[in-house]
């Protein structure tokens, strides 16, 4: 019932419905489509000549892509897959094409799409050449989202037309994302609201520098097929002012390296601090360091350990640019807070902090530096510095 499902929906991406791994000759080794159907960190092995053969549910063209979530088998030796289309013919006789000109080079443990633009005539099964050793963890051909904007109003749910294209740059009035969708800002700054409950399966700023305004619930999800990830790299403005009534939820990793991230109430100031309603918005004040934050409750952080390529949440501040702000942990307890990172020293809630810190309780913490560790931070009461 789940796999009709999923054929079924609209303006989603194809899911594949076969998938084998394949010798150097392209003799079946074996069945690999469980362990590929659906990103959940269950990894198959390929070896340096071998094939992955996926069909996919529907025949794709060259306005489709494929995706694939894996990583090296060993850290520092990348590798790369070459794709092939495969024909077949009423006896279900199979001719391989030429090779398509894109190729994933597989340098790290993520996700990497190729466009099948010199695609000539149009396919649902395709080999997959790996060079190197690598680890297949999903294959799919996601349906994405960017948001161009030029709708009649800056909504999410905006129709006639919508802000969305199926393409980056391209001509709006896609249909909206759904938890099957992985949306993208990549250009432009026009503005973005969320005005409405979505659910998608990723979102990705990056090159966009625009504002989006959270004023309804959102949910970043893996129960489409997507990765859950939330990814902010360029200079954007995600807010949202009543983090309390507007949810936020990533189920996969949460990434914020550039812009501001802010899911607070209040401005910020000492006597009228940003408060904190949510591990999302604990992590957003690496974007704001100089800021007077309080909690709002007890958070559960549980959901770090996830983060970052398993690096796990990000301290604020360090010791190059410190915290300088203030923190009230308003006798409120984060819990599960989850950092391991062989590269940082001053890690835990805060790195370094020249700031006031008080009235915060952490408890199952699990912390891993390569230097000054504690769980407040490594000035905090057990930082050490």
């Amino acid at each position: 019932m789940e796999r009709s499902g999923m054929r079924e929906r609209l303006a989603a991406g194809w899911f594949i419905s076969k998938a084998l791994k394949l010798d150097a000759d392209k003799n079946t080794i074996a069945d690999i489509y469980d362990f590929v159907k659906k990103q959940d960190q269950n990894y198959i092995q390929t070896t340096d000549g071998q094939y992955i053969r996926v069909t996919f549910e529907k025949i794709l063209d060259s306005a489709r892509d494929i995706t694939i979530y894996g990583r090296p088998t060993d850290a520092s030796s990348a590798a790369s897959i070459t794709v092939y289309p495969v024909y077949a013919d009423a006896d279900g006789n199979l001719t391989e094409g030429a090779a398509l000109s894109a190729t994933f080079e597989i340098d790290h443990d993520g996700k990497y799409r190729i466009l099948l633009t010199d695609l000539g005539i149009p396919t649902d099964i395709f080999n997959l050449k790996v060079t190197g050793n690598m680890d297949i963890d999903y294959i799919v051909d996601p349906t994405t989202r960017y948001w161009v904007g030029g709708g009649s109003s800056t909504n999410w749910s905006t129709t006639g037309p919508t802000n969305w294209s199926a393409s980056s740059g391209g001509p709006g009035d896609a249909s909206m994302p759904d938890a099957s969708v992985d949306v993208i800002f990549d250009t432009g700054s026009a503005s973005s609201t969320i005005d409405t409950a979505f659910s998608v399966g990723s979102l990705t700023i990056s090159g966009y520098t625009g504002t989006i305004t959270q004023s309804a619930s959102l949910t970043v999800t893996n129960s489409g097929g997507g990765s859950g990830n939330y990814s902010q790299t360029s200079a954007a403005t995600f807010t949202s002012t009543s983090p309390d009534t507007n949810i936020f939820t990533a189920t996969g990793s949460f990434s914020v390296t550039a812009g501001t991230f802010r899911r607070f109430s209040a401005t910020g100031i000492s006597i009228d601090p940003f408060m904190v309603f949510d591990v999302y918005g604990l992590q957003g004040m690496i974007t704001g360091l100089a800021n007077s934050y309080k909690l709002n409750n007890d958070i559960n952080a549980s959901v770090t350990s996830g983060w970052n390529s398993d690096a796990g949440f990000v301290p604020a501040g360090n010791n190059i640019t410190n915290f300088t702000g203030n923190f009230d942990g308003n006798n409120f307890t984060i819990s599960n807070l989850f950092i391991s990172t062989t590269s940082a020293s001053y890690v835990g809630l805060f790195g370094y902090s020249l700031g006031s810190i008080q009235n915060v309780i952490l408890t199952s913490a699990s912390i891993t530096g390569v230097g000054t560790t504690g769980t407040t931070g490594g000035n905090g009461p057990d930082g050490g510095s």
